[in-house]
């Protein structure tokens, strides 16, 4: 379990960066990218994520290489909500 300043200090972290990944915070063997959707009065309204086994991808590869996808697909998906 997390104490609550250490939760809000994660959750402040988010924000400013815009996006989160975690590590088998769910189920083990799992970890998860996700970004937020926001419309047009920039508020968010959903979020994109991707989830993957961590026996085949990294947290490394997520972050440099999935990432930079889902935050141009948040964009776009701006573009028509």
């Amino acid at each position: 379990h997390v104490e609550n300043d250490k939760f809000l200090e994660l959750l402040k972290e988010i924000r400013e960066q815009d996006w989160c990944y975690s590590r088998e915070e769910h189920e083990l063997g799992v970890h998860a990218l996700a970004v937020p959707i926001y419309g047009q009065d920039f508020k968010v309204v959903a979020a994109l994520n991707i989830v993957s086994p961590t026996m085949r991808t990294t947290e490394e590869y997520l972050i440099q290489h999935i990432l930079p996808l889902l935050q141009e697909t948040a964009r776009d998906l701006r573009q028509v909500l």
